[in-house]
């Protein structure tokens, strides 16, 4: 229960619960020994047989509770320790600094920013080593490791060259080869990909959006023509991207 309250950064309450524990200790340990120097006392003046036993019994019980008490002072020494470094100035913004970067880096992994986010936990972790963060790290360093050569291509064309086309004859001729690349993705589990897909698609349906409003008051058949395959691509992409956003959603 203290080491939780230790790694919750309840340093006080553990101290207080330390502390109680260290009187309770003391307060035994004192009983003991005045148990000792009674029955060495009677020992010493009555000469009671078969006493030695109970005279050891009781001085290995009273050097256990010293050994309790004094692995207790350290332990209230650390917490003391620990309880004035956090009340430190300068530490408090040594660990709001890191307590900023550590959101940043989530952030960035939130925004499928994967590679800034890699880059600002190791960051951090330079400035100071934290098991919890280099865990988070550390799993998304593996989930966004390619599974092999045909998905590291498949997910840089996606996010390299599909997902950064400018003209929609550009983003329709690459569908085909985009579908084929998601299911790659998808295959391999990878929803890293995704959601970094779902992250950039408006910057997509922004594209085709002012495509189709340009194209609304069309006189001319070709225009028209365009308009209606325009809007008929926007169709098509957003439903793709609703199923990808049920894909990331989904549970392994």
């Amino acid at each position: 229960e203290l080491k939780i309250l230790t790694q919750q950064a309840k340093n006080e309450e553990a101290l207080q619960r330390v502390r109680s524990a260290y009187k309770a200790v003391e307060s035994e340990r004192d009983l003991i020994r005045e148990r000792i120097a009674q029955l060495k006392q009677r020992i010493a003046t009555d000469k009671l047989p078969n006493t030695d036993d109970y005279a050891r019994d009781a001085e290995f019980n009273f050097q256990q509770l010293q050994e309790q008490q004094n692995k207790l002072a350290e332990y209230i020494a650390e917490l003391d320790k620990a309880i004035a470094q956090a009340n430190d100035p300068n530490r408090k913004k040594e660990n709001d600094e890191l307590e900023q970067q550590l959101r940043q880096a989530r952030l960035l992994a939130k925004q499928g920013s994967y590679d800034e986010a890699i880059a600002a936990y190791d960051a951090l972790l330079a400035k100071k080593e934290q098991p919890q963060v280099r865990a988070e790290r550390d799993q998304l360093f593996a989930q966004w490791q390619p599974r092999d050569a045909e998905h590291a291509n498949a997910r840089k064309f996606l996010l390299d060259v599909w997902l950064k086309s400018t003209q929609v004859d550009d983003i329709r001729k690459r569908l085909k080869e985009a579908k084929a690349a998601i299911a790659k993705c998808q295959q391999v589990g990878d929803r890293l990909t995704i959601n970094r897909v779902l992250v950039l698609a408006p910057e997509l349906n922004s594209i085709l959006e002012a495509e189709i409003k340009r194209l609304e008051n069309a006189e001319n058949d070709e225009d028209k023509l365009a308009h209606d395959e325009t809007t008929k691509l926007a169709k098509e992409i957003s439903k793709l991207f609703e199923e990808l956003d049920q894909f990331r959603r989904a549970k392994n």
